[in-house]
């Protein structure tokens, strides 16, 4: 039978104290390893860290929020509320990819006021200045048509009981240079509306993309996006069907597109710090809207508006080697892309002038079959 050993106190001690001192060193090591990682980590630009520095940036104040929409425009509501959009505010921040990114990022919340994710994910408001903006809905009607709290209780006023219809032409063009004025961009704001769309759609956030793993853009177009899931045109049918839009209103987005695609491909140019992905999305995105340009002004020949020519004279000096000299170049191709922006509308508002003149642009229309997404539909 074997004898029980006394194990030896001072033994004892020892044997944990070179435990705990093996331990620490592997600690410190582990650590040290950990720091030099994060010290050769590339990171964020502050100044792409701020919310307000992209996308649509929202007065929080401001904001009414979808269901205030919803009483006279269920359909509509109805139409978001199925889409993307309307489906993101429950999912996308819980995805993986966000995860990631907002980790790259060094960000803590997606939804949080300060976040840079808040200005194109979500709808923020905040009902009194004493308490904090809070989300309650991903992009939502007033990112795309401005805040509504100013405007929200006018802009239903057709001069009359029952005058929808009938609102006299007088009336309705007051009303919506009111509205205008006080921010509301309707659906004859086409241009405007369009801007909204490339806010977020195509990102000049370099920190975003090199570093987060955000993707450039969305691969996004203007009539193909916004006649599929998006659709909400419920006023001609009277609330009865979700229309396609008219022929005229989507040879005007196909051009306002390619005015855009110039002016948020120079965007990118600006906010690209080096010859990457986002530098290289956005040269190519200049020199195909350019391209394009060119052969819709060729095809209007005597028709071609002299706003038009005016656009393309600012964009052709937009050529490789100009692009490539102002490369992160922030501040200087913010100016200029405000200047060219200013231009296009200009140009948008000569075009949507020229009427059936524009049916030229007809064969370069995305098919139904290639709009993304299914438009809801009223139940009959």
């Amino acid at each position: 039978m074997r004898e029980n050993r006394r194990r030896h106190p001072r033994r004892q001690m020892l044997a944990l104290t070179l435990v705990f001192l093996v331990c620490g060193v592997v600690s410190a090591l582990l650590a040290g390893a950990l720091a030099s990682a994060q010290e050769g980590k590339p990171k964020p630009i502050a100044e792409d860290l701020k919310p307000a520095n992209f996308g649509v940036m929202l007065d929080h104040m401001q904001v009414e929020g979808p269901m205030a929409c919803a009483e006279c425009h269920p359909n509509a509501f109805m139409a978001w509320k199925e889409s993307t959009h309307g489906k993101s505010f429950d999912t996308r921040h819980r995805s993986q990819k966000a995860k990631q990114i907002l980790n790259k990022m060094g960000v803590k919340r997606f939804r949080a006021e300060d976040s840079l994710c808040i200005s194109c994910h979500t709808t923020m408001q905040q009902p009194d200045k004493m308490e904090a903006p809070m989300a309650v809905a991903g992009p939502s009607c007033e990112t795309c048509h401005g805040e509504s709290k100013s405007w929200l209780n006018d802009h239903f006023n057709f001069g009359g009981a029952d005058m929808r219809k009938d609102e006299d032409p007088k009336h309705r063009a007051a009303r919506l240079k009111m509205l205008k004025e006080k921010g509301m961009n309707s659906a004859d704001n086409l241009f405007d509306i369009s801007t909204r769309c490339y806010s977020c759609h195509v990102v000049s956030n370099a920190s975003l993309v090199e570093i987060g793993g955000h993707p450039p853009s969305s691969n996004f177009d203007l009539v193909s996006w916004s006649q599929g899931e998006l659709r909400h045109n419920f006023v001609d049918s009277r609330g009865t069907a979700n229309a396609e839009a008219p022929i005229d209103h989507r040879r005007e987005l196909y051009v306002y597109g390619l005015l855009l695609e110039v002016e948020w491909g120079l965007r990118q140019i600006g906010g690209a710090e080096e010859e990457g992905e986002l530098a290289f999305e956005g040269a190519d995105r200049v020199e195909s809207a350019r391209k394009a340009l060119a052969k819709l002004a060729k095809a209007l020949d005597k028709d071609a508006p002299k706003e038009l020519a005016s656009f393309q004279d600012a964009a052709d000096k937009l050529d490789a080697k100009r692009l490539a000299e102002l490369r992160g170049k922030r501040e200087q191709v913010t100016k200029e892309a405000d200047a060219l922006h200013e231009l296009g509308r200009k140009a948008a508002s000569a075009l949507r002038g020229l009427g059936d003149k524009l049916a030229i642009v007809d064969e370069m229309l995305p098919k139904a079959e290639s709009y993304k997404g299914k438009p809801w539909m009223p139940k009959k």
